[in-house]
């Protein structure tokens, strides 16, 4: 199975590398802090060593429904950028005359973007009516999104080149040049001083008076 390179092989590149902030930021649990030593993720929120599940810590704030549908919104996220990753691998080592597959992918990190940037914004809004500030676990998945859009315009851009080269190529097997046939430059002087000399032959022939005198008496005025 050939694997070429371009833009959309540097679009999968970028797409590992946006899934791996997305997945570091994912997985800790430093999302937000507190003043007080709170340290808050998706799933788990610490207070100092005492650590609990965070719709557990959040029980009976209003917050807790935000911060709760934020975590899910991050789940069908986090399975978005790999199935971005997986149509990207597959176009790019065997599917890429599949025109389907290319933007598939686009799309698919587009839409993936604007789920996580969604639930980033409604994590955000809670923690800050908590009076948590956002810490560092935040940012790598903010960066992992951007990440993931900049990967979706490379591999569209890639496909699109992808396929008008393919239609030059297609053009060029249906009507290939037409290659000159050139003689070597002393074969056609040759021809030339014969089709001279051959022509001249034939004028003497046919208007020389002294070659055929009756010719002549005939044309004579």
């Amino acid at each position: 199975m050939n694997c070429r390179v371009g833009l959309d092989w540097i679009g999968c590149v970028v797409q590992v590398v946006g899934a791996l902030f997305f997945t570091i930021g994912f997985g800790t649990r430093y999302w937000a802090t507190s003043d007080s030593s709170v340290n808050a993720g998706l799933f788990t929120t610490c207070d100092g060593s005492y650590c609990y599940d965070t719709h557990v810590f959040y029980h009976g704030k209003s917050e807790k429904g935000a911060i709760m549908g934020a975590a899910v919104l991050q789940i069908f996220t986090l399975c978005g950028l790999y199935l971005v990753l997986l149509l990207m691998l597959l176009y790019m080592c065997g599917l890429f005359n599949e025109r389907s597959v290319s933007r598939g992918a686009a799309f698919t990190a587009f839409a993936t973007a604007l789920f996580g940037f969604i639930s980033v914004i409604m994590f955000g809004s809670a923690m800050t009516s908590l009076q948590y500030s956002l810490n560092w676990s935040c940012a790598f998945v903010i960066i992992g999104l951007i990440v993931d859009i900049a990967a979706g315009i490379c591999i569209y851009i890639g496909g699109q080149q992808w396929e008008e080269a393919q239609k030059v190529q297609r053009k060029r097997e249906l009507f290939p040049p037409i290659k000159s046939s050139r003689l070597d430059p002393r074969l056609e002087q040759r021809i030339q001083a014969a089709n001279q000399k051959g022509s001249n032959k034939s004028s003497g022939k046919l208007f020389n008076p002294k070659a055929s005198p009756q010719l002549g008496r005939k044309f004579r005025f």
